[in-house]
């Protein structure tokens, strides 16, 4: 299955789960999962731009960075599928409770219009609302110590 293939699927499924979210009840926030995590990664516009130039990309859980078990983000290392000396495309994190995706090179938030329109729809599934937001949003992962 290509990548492209896996995005769209990835969209269905949170479109479903957004339908099955809006037919019940509030309920308080929770964290996002690896999954949704990924699949926001993968629609992060740098991401986009290596797929749209035809490659093919990893998004590998860092596990080698020292803050891998940090409790507020997932940490991950994407890489291009090519045989060439580089293929690192950087270093990214998700937070769990906010689905902010963040560059660890410059510690910017990213954002683009396919991201944010799932961003809404997981942050709706998850009741992550404006408190919640504000509560947890941060690009700091020394003083993010957020106990889940």
């Amino acid at each position: 299955m290509t990548r492209s293939a896996v995005t769209a699927l990835h969209l269905i499924v949170l479109l479903m789960a957004t339908l099955t979210a809006a037919s019940s009840a509030p309920k308080p926030a929770s964290q996002i999962n690896l999954f949704e995590a990924e699949t926001l990664l993968f629609l992060s516009p740098e991401i986009q731009g290596v797929i749209h130039r035809g490659m093919e990309v990893a998004l590998d859980p860092d596990d080698d960075n020292p803050r891998a078990k940090e409790p507020t983000f997932f940490f991950f290392r994407v890489r291009a599928r090519v045989d060439a000396p580089s293929n690192l495309v950087g270093y990214y994190a998700v937070n769990r409770y906010t689905a902010d995706v963040l560059s660890i090179a410059t510690e910017e938030f990213i954002s683009g219009p396919e991201l944010a329109a799932v961003q809404t729809v997981i942050r709706k599934v998850h009741g992550i609302d404006s408190a919640v937001l504000q509560m947890h949003r941060t690009k700091d992962w020394e003083t993010s110590k957020v106990k889940p």
